[in-house]
């Protein structure tokens, strides 16, 4: 799944983490596997965007700065995961 936040304005950094986790584990239920999140541009938002992630095990879950590379993971990730791994 790519998920695309490049052009995202404003504060959206009050998001909990547990809601952020509860949204990680509905997406791994249905059958996600991957997870490509392109940065929002502001600085504190990348912050929170990373909190969110920080203790996701499933989906396998990215950070990317542009919407290029974040496809380009996609297109080599394997069909199986290893379970609990995050990368920025």
């Amino acid at each position: 799944m790519l998920c695309d936040h490049s052009q995202l304005r404003g504060n959206w950094q009050g998001i909990s983490t547990s809601r952020g986790g509860q949204y990680f584990d509905h997406l791994a239920a249905l059958g996600v596997q991957y997870y490509a999140w392109v940065y929002a541009p502001g600085y504190t938002d990348r912050l929170a965007m990373e909190r969110s992630l920080f203790l996701t095990q499933r989906p396998m879950a990215a950070l990317f700065d542009d919407v290029a590379s974040a496809y380009d993971w996609l297109q080599r990730c394997p069909r199986q995961p290893p379970v609990g791994t995050f990368s920025r």
